[in-house]
């Protein structure tokens, strides 16, 4: 992904948008550092594919557009996995409060992300910013 498509999608959000995107990304990026334990491996395994897919469709696209939000229905099954791992607590804290931060945190872009795709649906298929 070319920098000028990310600065073209950054200028034409509102600025609290990509905040979100960066703690979003922090959140689910700091699975390298959990890598010990499972949560970190199923965080991490989740986020790659969903870079991947979503550089190659913004790649095909030519830029930015809402068909990237249905990469993020793999949360969904992440979601549930890392809800049943969080019923038997690792032995750090500090492991047992970032999954429940980004089970939060990824929730939360699920509510986001029904939106765009239920705008894609309904049409909403140009190139955010263009």
């Amino acid at each position: 992904m070319n920098a000028d498509i990310v600065m073209q999608y950054v200028q034409a959000v509102p600025q609290w948008v990509v905040i979100w995107l960066a703690v979003l990304a922090v959140m689910n990026t700091l699975s390298v550092f959990f890598l010990r334990h499972r949560v970190g491996w199923v965080v991490l395994l989740c986020w790659l594919i969903i870079l991947g897919v979503s550089a190659w469709l913004v790649m095909q696209q030519g830029g930015i557009t809402r068909v990237v939000a249905w990469t993020h229905l793999i949360w969904v099954p992440m979601i549930i996995i890392l809800g049943l791992m969080a019923r038997r607590p690792s032995e750090t804290r500090l492991v047992n409060v970032w999954l429940h931060v980004v089970v939060l945190c990824n929730c939360v872009s699920l509510a986001f992300d029904t939106v765009e795709i239920v705008r894609w649906i309904g049409g909403a298929r140009g190139i955010i910013g263009a």
